[in-house]
């Protein structure tokens, strides 16, 4: 049996402000799944192209 898992996600930087994603620009706090994982393989495969959230 697994025990649970807590998962933290603090999306603010050290001076307290949001934290943007590296792809788009946008905070990152305001994607929806499909947005996260847009920018993450955009970001993982170094691909070119427009964003996702407009």
């Amino acid at each position: 049996m697994t025990s649970p898992t807590t998962v933290v996600d603090d999306r603010k930087t050290l001076s307290g402000k949001e934290e943007t994603c590296d792809v788009c620009a946008h905070e990152t706090a305001a994607h929806d799944p499909i947005s996260r994982r847009y920018c993450a393989a955009t970001l993982a495969n170094a691909l070119t192209r427009l964003c996702i959230c407009t």
